[in-house]
């Protein structure tokens, strides 16, 4: 083999191993980025439950204490509420069993730290061409072994934060974010002051 050929192979292999370096470094910042997105998601779903827990129990007893001076249709109207906020308990508490977003959260978490083990093997190592093809398949493998994809919203937030994200993409990011952790479950918090102080207001 003349030495422009040797030349030639050798930077073909720097080439596949650069592009399976890529992939595996945004898989794995996307991964970390989901991991702390869906444990964000199911905290909050706990606390949006306490907080409606308060207000159910807010209501009941103060139907109960100001039951001789409220009229009723303001009792019957807070008497309503109270059993909505306890059925939508009960919703978001099923939505979030059947989510589980703390196992997803989990399963992410390992994904990236096995993929940043193998990155780390490629990295600093020097590879034949049979050798990166073994990774690219172990790669492949550790991808296949977790059932779930990170989202669009969590790549975006890894290459927002190595800033390689283009700006089109960049526009409303922090709000995308927000509302894919926090969003539902925050109009789930304030609504029920809302439609109180609404309430008050026309009566």
């Amino acid at each position: 083999m003349t030495k422009s050929a040797c030349e030639n192979d050798a930077s073909g292999q720097q080439s596949h191993k650069e592009t399976l370096l890529g992939r595996m470094h945004k898989t794995k910042g996307a991964r970390f980025a989901a991991h702390k997105r869906l444990s964000r998601k199911h905290y909050f779903n706990g606390y949006t439950v306490s907080i409606l827990s308060f207000y159910v129990i807010c209501f009941s007893v103060g139907i109960l204490v100001y039951s001789s001076s409220l009229e009723n249709g303001t009792a019957n109207f807070f008497t309503f509420l109270s059993v909505a906020l306890s059925v939508l308990i009960i919703v978001i508490s099923l939505l979030v069993a059947s989510e589980k977003y703390d196992v997803k959260a989990t399963l992410m978490h390992f994904c990236a730290r096995e993929v940043l083990d193998l990155y780390t093997s490629v990295k600093f190592r020097e590879l034949s061409a049979e050798e990166i093809n073994e990774h690219r398949k172990l790669y492949q493998d550790i991808i296949n072994k977790y059932p779930d994809n990170h989202d669009d919203i969590d790549r975006d937030i890894y290459l927002s934060e190595e800033g390689n994200l283009s700006s089109e993409r960049s526009k409303w990011l922090k709000a995308r974010y927000f509302w894919s952790t926090f969003g539902e479950n925050t109009l789930y918090i304030i609504t029920p002051p809302l439609i109180v102080g609404l309430w008050l207001l026309c009566h």
